[in-house]
């Protein structure tokens, strides 16, 4: 956390900086005229609104709405960009003021220079809240071609508020917070009818499941199926409020132990922010289960992964893309990181498309990333004694360094990496090397011969920094090409695959309404047509080379239902599971019969 915090105020330094660069020489030339007078009464009504909206979220908060935490590193921003942008132009209102040849005081109500100050403080709380809603992921949904040109026309608001309030009558504080109030209101409306646009295209596109009955079954299980469990710090809650599962997994280990599973599948959000302290914590717990011998095998969940779910991430992210670029340099590769390790240690053996397991590729790459640091101090070590060397030795660097990495070049060019310390070696090179390579790593996979059945692992997460978007599914055309071609050439009679989300919908669902339960499930934890397409065509092709598949998905904690269901879908089976968190939820799992064949039913309790 203070990691985090550290990089976030570096970046926070830089964009002031910059600000500074470009606003400070026209203060020094028009620093007596009325248009520095407008720029700072036009701070004053902007401030007043932001103050307003901040202490709305200060307040929820207070009274005990966990997740808006998460909110105040993008809200603060969003504020920080938009105060950027807004002293650029204001700027410039100086000299329109200077030209006016208006008096040296502050602008009365019907002056230009009143008018234009008016008109940008007006047009800069629009854009502060088009960043925001940016910085939250609208519009949600994964890779969405329509992202741009959605917030394209919210543009068209802010250049009309900004217009009208300019030529309605200047400082008149009615008049300035009419077009604020009325901006904002169009702009919510307009959020709130894309979203429920997507929910309805993401539940038209899903595929119907039917739900049965499930069968209590006894005695040791083939593998057990648990999902967000949401693990956390001790003394911490979850971050949409509530206990995290900690105690609720260790009551199920306590119970296993005496019959232990041959797996364990934990279909994602094992953690809740996704931190170095919750990994620990959750590995602490599953170890006497791992020493049972069981196969712990975890899937990445949007809390395991997500930037967002951190104030100071969240902050360096929008700082980073303003969400008018890539999404990747926004992200903290550093969590995939984690979870690789995570996920290293409790089942080391699960292989990638090639063959490779994963605790060999994490070494691998520890190692090379080691050598580049080596480089880095071997390089300035030289350069210390020998500046004449500096070009030289900055060229060997380059060299080298693209040998080790070729595919991941730093932003700025390798020689940048010169000049960083370690921390900000890690925090930037690092972390964007991991968000680059985010589904690179998927599908894994392992095989139990004993049964005949291969598990494969897939990273259902976006590859989206913000809060909305990073909830969203999506499987990536890459990943599934990859998971095809393991099917295809595997022998295995059986399939069980695991994800997060849940790329199907239950026959008794009806179509979202604009209840917010609703909108949740179908625009914030569905998964992108493309994905549901593809990936529903490699099922049918399992099933018409009479092979089975069990497929074991969690995410929306069961549904409207809350609870966790068995059902048949592309002719295999499928289990969404219930939070572990929650102390009522029940166990699914897969039993072995008779010639290996898996049957699926509830643990009695």
């Amino acid at each position: 956390m203070v990691r985090a915090v550290r990089r976030a105020f570096l970046v926070y330094l830089r964009g002031m900086a910059t600000t500074g660069i470009v606003v400070v020489p026209f203060l020094l030339l028009f620093g007596l005229s009325e248009g520095v007078s407008a720029v700072v009464k036009g701070f004053i009504y902007l401030g007043y609104a932001l103050l307003i909206f901040l202490g709305f979220l200060v307040l929820l908060t207070v009274l005990g709405v966990q997740k808006l935490r998460v909110l105040f590193g993008a809200l603060i921003a969003s504020f920080t960009i938009s105060w950027q942008y807004f002293a650029y132009v204001l700027s410039v209102a100086g000299i329109i003021a200077l030209i006016s040849g208006s008096k040296i005081q502050l602008p009365a109500p019907d002056t230009f220079a009143a008018r234009g100050g008016a008109g940008l403080a007006a047009g800069a709380f629009v854009l502060f809240l088009e960043d925001f809603l940016r910085a939250l992921g609208f519009p949600p949904g994964a890779g969405l071609s329509e992202r741009p040109a959605i917030h394209a026309k919210t543009r068209w608001v802010f250049i009309a508020m900004a217009l009208w309030a300019s030529f309605m009558a200047g400082f008149r504080p009615s008049y300035f917070a009419l077009p604020i109030v009325m901006s904002t209101v169009c702009l919510m409306a307009f959020s709130v009818i894309v979203t429920y646009k997507m929910a309805g295209s993401a539940f038209d596109s899903a595929t119907v499941a039917r739900s049965k009955a499930v069968r209590k079954r006894s005695g040791a299980a083939w593998g057990i199926h648990w999902t967000d469990v949401h693990v956390t710090r001790k003394g911490r809650s979850r971050v949409d409020g509530g206990k995290g599962g900690n105690e609720r997994l260790q009551e199920c280990i306590t119970t296993f132990l005496e019959e232990p599973p041959k797996f364990v599948f934990i279909t994602g959000d094992l953690t809740d922010r996704g931190d170095e302290e919750e990994w620990e914590e959750a590995r602490k717990i599953l170890a006497p289960l791992k020493e049972k011998g069981t196969r712990i095998v975890i899937v990445p969940g949007n809390h395991d992964l997500a930037t967002a779910y951190n104030s100071a991430d969240a902050f360096i992210s929008t700082r980073l893309t303003h969400f008018r670029g890539g999404m990747v340099r926004g992200m903290n590769g550093l969590r995939l990181r984690a979870f690789l390790g995570g996920l290293a240690a409790l089942e080391p053996d699960l292989k990638n498309a090639k063959g490779e397991t994963i605790a060999a590729i994490l070494k691998r790459e520890d190692k090379a990333l080691s050598r580049l640091w080596g480089l880095v101090e071997e390089v300035r070590m030289v350069v210390s004694t020998s500046r004449s060397a500096k070009l030289y030795e900055a060229e060997r660097f380059r060299k080298k360094a693209a040998k080790l990495f070729p595919r991941y070049p730093p932003s700025m060019g390798w020689e940048a990496l010169l000049w960083t310390s370690k921390e900000s070696f890690d925090d930037f090179y690092v972390s964007s090397l991991y968000a680059e390579r985010w589904q690179d790593y998927f599908p894994l996979y392992l095989v139990d011969e004993a049964i005949d059945a291969q598990v494969i692992v897939l990273n259902s997460i976006a590859r989206d920094p913000t809060l909305i978007g990073s909830a969203w599914g999506d499987l990536g055309q890459d990943q599934i090409g990859r998971l095809e071609e393991i099917i295809r050439t595997s022998t295995s009679r059986q399939f069980v695959i695991l994800a997060h989300h849940a790329p199907f919908r239950w026959h008794d669902e009806s179509p979202p309404d604009f209840s917010l339960e609703e909108i949740q499930r179908w625009a914030c934890l569905a998964v992108s047509v493309s994905s549901v397409n593809r990936f529903s065509e490699i099922l049918s092709r399992i099933q018409r080379d009479k092979k089975k598949f069990f497929f074991f998905c969690g995410h929306r904690h069961g549904g409207k239902l809350h609870e966790a269901r068995i059902g048949d879908w592309r002719g295999g089976q499928v289990v969404e599971g219930a939070s572990l968190a929650d102390k009522d939820a029940r166990i699914l799992a897969a039993w072995q019969e008779s010639k290996g064949k898996l049957r699926l039913g509830m643990i009695k309790n």
